[in-house]
């Protein structure tokens, strides 16, 4: 039981630091270039998911893909554009639930920027949950939770310390992106 707790748990944590590390500065340059949001509001937009993602909304994002990738029959082996499709399906169905409450809560009072806001979150989503989808197969590979066969060979045969290294790489890669898009648009 406690190691199928640990397990969960280590899912959890790598989902949702590769749903953040994915999607913080595509969100944070739709959020105030696209929707006109404030950088406050937009700032804020990215701590609520981030904290809700690690506490829990990650966890529940992930449980879901591999639920939706079961009930389609959708595996490793699947043909990667069938294994694409999937993803933007579901991250836009999954945005489409989840994005107006994370504006309302952020601060974003009008009803028609937190309607731009979201029917641009579920557009990106379509688009967005294909890489979103490949980096968290991607961060479970690098980690050593769960290999995939998406992950290049290269990759694939690098020793564990440098794949650790290549997700912590990526991590402050879309940190400073993020930012970027903060001191360049707002």
């Amino acid at each position: 039981l406690l190691h199928k707790i640990k397990e969960g748990f280590a899912h959890h944590i790598l989902d949702s630091t590769a749903i953040m590390t994915e999607s913080n500065p595509i969100f944070a340059a739709s959020e105030v270039v696209v929707s006109g949001m404030s950088y406050d509001a937009s700032l804020n937009a990215r701590l609520y998911v981030t904290a809700g993602t690690f506490a829990g909304v990650g966890w529940l994002y992930g449980k879901g893909r591999d639920l939706w990738r079961k009930t389609f029959q959708v595996t490793d082996q699947t043909k990667e554009r069938i294994q694409q499709i999937h993803d933007g399906i579901y991250a836009a169905t999954f945005n489409t639930l989840a994005m107006p409450f994370v504006y309302m809560l952020s601060g974003a009072k009008d009803i028609k920027e937190i309607a731009i806001g979201t029917a641009s979150a579920v557009a990106i989503g379509a688009v967005n949950g294909i890489p979103m989808g490949y980096t968290i197969d991607l961060f479970r590979d690098l980690t050593g939770l769960q290999s995939s066969a998406r992950v290049p060979k290269l990759i694939q045969e690098r020793s564990p310390v440098t794949k650790k290294s290549l997700a912590a790489l990526l991590v402050g890669a879309s940190l400073g992106l993020t930012t970027a898009v903060y001191k360049t648009f707002t």
